[in-house]
């Protein structure tokens, strides 16, 4: 029964979703059509008379619907992964000694909408097969070319930490059939709400193309196996990419807010204030900054792909 109610909520708010990208869509152009109007006029139509045209343009050969077909772009995707082990008694990623296909199946449904020539809307609806994981609005957001090198996206977006993030879910995208998991760890978070801004150039016979977001994460907390959590917050970051040819070059620096969260009685007898603070006058600094429970995480990256 869960999994029925998780699947359809999944289709309540994808058709929620298409009847607001719809009449998003009706209204640009029926805008851009009384604007056209009025023009012609000279601003003499009247307001029924606005009306009329509206209605009769809606079901002519030439309608809005049919413009609407030009404004709006569906794509999708759906995955079948299956796996087992050879071994009894063991397990890895979900998959045991025998056959399932839950762990890392899955479809997507993704639509981007051209509200103006460089404003675009873009949103994806993604399904897992596996219960671990969660179904629902995998990104949505904004994107404002104002010309060909910038590029600016506001919304919810996916966490460029690695060559395959943008792709992830996309199996053609690379050489695997999952891709690594000692890099694409779910211990790093896929997703954010915030901002991101993006810039190409060329130098020499290098097409080089600098990024940077800022944003924030809701409810992002780590669990371990001794009950200290891990609450990560503000993420920020820079990526620099450069192609040639076949060959491919990528650095990126990204830094968070990090709490840990240890139950109180760890707290005590482990990290006290006076315990930090007698560090710091012996000169300690780096072990004193280890046991505060609050400070700022960096991650570095560095890649080549040819």
């Amino acid at each position: 029964m869960p999994r029925k109610h998780e699947l359809l909520n999944t289709l309540r708010a994808t058709a929620r979703a298409a009847l607001l990208l719809v009449a998003l869509g009706l209204f640009c152009v029926a805008q851009a059509e009384e604007a056209d109007g009025a023009a012609g006029e000279n601003g003499a139509a009247s307001e029924p008379a606005a009306e009329f045209l509206l209605i009769k343009d809606l079901f002519s050969d030439e309608s809005l619907f049919g413009r609407l077909a030009e404004r709006v772009r569906f794509s999708g995707v759906a995955r079948l992964v299956g796996g087992a082990l050879d071994a009894e008694d063991a397990s890895y990623l979900g998959y045991e000694n025998s056959i399932s296909f839950r762990q890392h199946s899955l479809f997507a449904l993704q639509t981007e909408v051209d509200l103006t020539k460089t404003i675009s809307f873009t949103t994806q609806l993604m399904a897992h097969a596996s219960e671990q994981k969660d179904t629902g609005l995998e990104w949505a957001y904004l994107t404002w070319r104002p010309s060909s090198r910038w590029n600016f996206k506001a919304g919810r977006l996916r966490t460029p930490f690695y060559f395959y993030s943008d792709t992830l879910d996309l199996g053609f995208a690379y050489p695997w059939i999952i891709p690594p998991q000692q890099v694409y760890t779910p211990y790093l978070f896929p997703n954010f709400t915030g901002l991101g801004a993006a810039y190409q150039f060329n130098i020499w016979d290098w097409d080089i193309e600098a990024e940077a977001y800022w944003g924030r994460i809701d409810n992002f907390v780590v669990k371990d196996e001794f009950a200290a959590d891990t609450e990560v917050s503000n993420p920020r970051g820079l990526i620099l990419d450069a192609w040639r040819g076949n060959l491919r070059l990528r650095a990126s620096y990204h830094l968070s807010d990090t709490e840990l969260k240890l139950p109180q009685a760890a707290r005590i007898g482990l990290v006290s204030d006076n315990l930090v603070a007698e560090l710091r006058e012996q000169g300690f600094n780096r072990s004193a900054d280890s046991l505060r429970a609050k400070s700022s995480t960096t991650f570095t990256q560095l890649a080549i792909s040819y």
